[in-house]
């Protein structure tokens, strides 16, 4: 779809795939399924399950996390607003964007590998250009693993 809006209350299946260009997109739950975009100013998924995600020149909202989510996104914005601790994977790969995470209030394993990107991270004291980070409990079958080419990531 194209230059029009997307509103959805729900998304459900694992064939569904969906394309989105110069639309605003917003989801209340997404459970399972592919999202592409692509120069959307503005995506909001309110709850999210298990996503793969796509995005170029696309800035991007997640509410809550608890499943699984690979996002693969260059040039936008993303914000994941909460992490629940029932979430499984995340993996995040970013080019020239921005990112802010909250972090689980449950044990994990953060693993970080940029290329020219900035991590602020609760347990990092230097704000300095990181090549690459780990924390967290490695025994935990929950990880957050981030590659990023210039980009700025904060974890909160």
């Amino acid at each position: 779809m194209s230059h029009t809006s997307f509103l959805a209350n729900g998304i459900d299946g694992s064939l569904t795939y969906i394309n989105a260009s110069y639309s605003p997109v917003t989801i209340s739950h997404w459970n399972m399924g592919e999202l592409k975009l692509n120069y959307v100013e503005k995506a909001d998924l309110g709850m999210v399950n298990r996503l793969a995600l796509s995005s170029n020149s696309s800035n991007i909202s997640i509410g809550e996390l608890q499943g699984n989510a690979i996002i693969d996104g260059s040039f936008g914005d993303l914000i994941i607003g909460h992490i629940s601790a029932a979430f499984n994977n995340l993996n995040i790969v970013l080019e020239n964007s921005k990112a802010r995470l909250s972090l689980p209030k449950t044990d994990y394993n953060f693993q970080f590998k940029g290329t020219y990107s900035r991590l602020k991270h609760p347990k990092k004291t230097s704000d300095e250009i990181n090549t690459s980070f780990s924390t967290g409990n490695l025994a935990s079958d929950k990880t957050i693993v981030v590659n990023a080419k210039y980009s700025q990531v904060t974890l909160q």
